[in-house]
């Protein structure tokens, strides 16, 4: 016989010991991958969040662009389709990332057209040529910023408001 007992069925405590250990290293090594990787993430998100577009064709836009400005100072501006005066609903409309205002006119002179809504394209910091950087809290600034030129200036009450975004 074997000194450490039958090689074909091994005392299961052998085996459990030397597997531990290893599986315990791997486990450890897994976690620190993982949780690496989410801190980078979590570094960089606004980075990886806020990509604007970073060549953009100067063409005419059919639409009214209104300037305004935020609580921080930043001028900001909007592309207007429609006499929101008289619609009876305004849309707020906000683009998504990589996009730009300008580039939903059309889009928003379709909705202007179909629903008589008038549509209001406000644009943010970092993108199309506006100073500074996009980040969570100046899109915040800059939403809020939109949101008081259609109410404050343009006279829209709040029940007429229709926020949109993607």
């Amino acid at each position: 016989m074997h000194p450490r007992g039958n090689l074909w069925n091994p005392d299961t405590a052998d085996v459990s010991s030397r597997v531990i250990p290893i599986v315990a290293i791997i486990a450890g090594g897994v976690a620190v991958v993982y949780f690496s990787v989410l801190g980078v993430l979590w570094a960089f998100q606004e980075r990886v969040l806020f990509q604007p577009p970073s060549r953009i064709p100067n063409t005419e836009v059919d639409a009214q662009r209104v300037t305004y400005r935020t609580a921080d100072d930043v001028e900001l501006f909007a592309y207007v389709v429609g006499d929101c005066s008289k619609a009876s609903t305004v849309v707020l409309a906000f683009h998504g990332n990589a996009d730009v205002a300008r580039w939903f006119v059309p889009w928003a002179k379709r909705v202007q057209r179909e629903t008589k809504a008038c549509v209001v394209l406000p644009e943010y910091r970092g993108y199309a040529g506006i100073v500074g950087a996009p980040t969570y809290e100046s899109s915040s600034l800059d939403a809020r910023a939109a949101y008081s030129y259609v109410h404050d200036t343009l006279g829209v009450s709040a029940e007429r408001i229709v926020f949109f975004g993607h």
